[in-house]
């Protein structure tokens, strides 16, 4: 975090990237969103106040099978983090691929229920999506599509019918801060 903020580099939130990306609103040169996925309790007791120290927000990608379980956040926790203005997301009840959602009652399970599970908990609308292993096929996209602003992927290339529903991002190891700064031009 501190090579990112003493490289000018701006934490957005996705519903900036979202403007940007529907309505070319600006954001700013140096611009990073700082995502985390399976609702690891470090996300909240290190992640949070690392990035709050330099002044970023990060978004949490949260499976809700997982909420009040030992090493994964509470509620309370999750309230926390969006209360104090960081986005949660949602990456599935129990991190099955999307591509294997079947049936109404498949998508009940891993979209539906949990969306409206962390929208009670947060107080604020869910509207950001993460797939698991970052893997979609455009059925997917059309059905989240329905249900996200944005949805992100990972290394697969973006479907040129949904773009706004596969979003790439990558995963950044534990890695030198140089390293980090060489991986975002390569990348980005």
């Amino acid at each position: 975090m501190k090579a990112l903020a003493d490289s000018g580099y701006s934490s957005i939130q996705p519903a900036e990237l979202y403007d940007y990306l529907v309505f070319n609103k600006n954001i700013p040169d140096k611009s990073v969103l700082i995502t985390f996925d399976d609702s690891r309790s470090e996300h909240f007791e290190i992640a949070a106040p690392v990035m709050e120290k330099y002044g970023f927000k990060g978004v949490f990608f949260i499976m809700t099978i997982t909420l009040n379980k030992k090493n994964y956040m509470d509620t309370t926790q999750l309230a926390g983090l969006a209360a104090r203005g960081h986005e949660v997301g949602l990456h599935s009840y129990d991190h099955t691929m999307a591509t294997k959602y079947k049936t109404d009652d498949d998508w009940q399970l891993n979209v539906i229920k949990p969306l409206a599970k962390l929208g009670r908990i947060t107080k604020k609308p869910v509207e950001y999506w993460a797939y698991p292993n970052g893997v979609f096929n455009t059925e997917s996209a059309a059905r989240l599509q329905e249900h996200f602003k944005l949805s992100f992927i990972l290394s697969q290339k973006r479907d040129s019918v949904y773009p706004l529903q596969t979003v790439r991002r990558v995963i950044i190891p534990d890695i030198s801060a140089n390293a980090l700064m060489k991986s975002i031009k390569r990348n980005f």
